[in-house]
């Protein structure tokens, strides 16, 4: 009789709950009250179990709002990877001081974006906000609250 050994399984990524990285009383806060938002899922983007989205619509404009996009993996280097993926496909991305990791700052039209590496280097998450409701050290500002919860 052959004996089966266990093959050693690494932790699958744990992905937090967007709700609770960023939640409505922090986009009503960057918006001082001007307008109110409402929590949707955010369009084109494809949940699964290793990544997960929300957005923040502003009720009565179309201009666009605020979201979070987490991305987890199973490891530091496939996370590393990824960000580098990122880093090049958003556009006029720059390096910025760390909000937890790497970070970069990008912008396409009236949208920013902070995008970074968290929760041990096994996370990203981009944060992106409407210029109409956010300055550059608003979503700065709304990154580090982000990355700090993803700890």
């Amino acid at each position: 009789m052959v004996e089966k050994k266990e093959v050693p399984q690494f932790p699958k990524p744990r992905l937090p709950d967007v709700r609770l990285l960023l939640t409505v009383a922090d986009v009503q806060d960057i918006a001082k009250g001007k307008i109110e938002f409402e929590r949707k899922t955010l369009e084109g983007f494809v949940t699964d179990a290793r990544k997960d989205a929300v957005y923040f619509e502003p009720k009565g404009s179309q201009d666009f709002g605020v979201a979070l996009q987490v991305f987890a993996f199973e490891s530091a280097q496939a996370c590393a990877q990824e960000f580098d993926r990122l880093f090049s496909s958003y556009p006029n991305s720059v390096d910025i001081k760390p909000v937890a990791g790497k970070t970069f700052f990008a912008y396409w039209g009236e949208v920013m974006h902070v995008g970074f590496v968290s929760g041990q280097g096994t996370l990203i998450g981009v944060v992106s906000c409407g210029r109409k409701f956010c300055t550059s050290d608003e979503i700065y500002a709304l990154a580090g609250k982000v990355a700090n919860r993803m700890k």
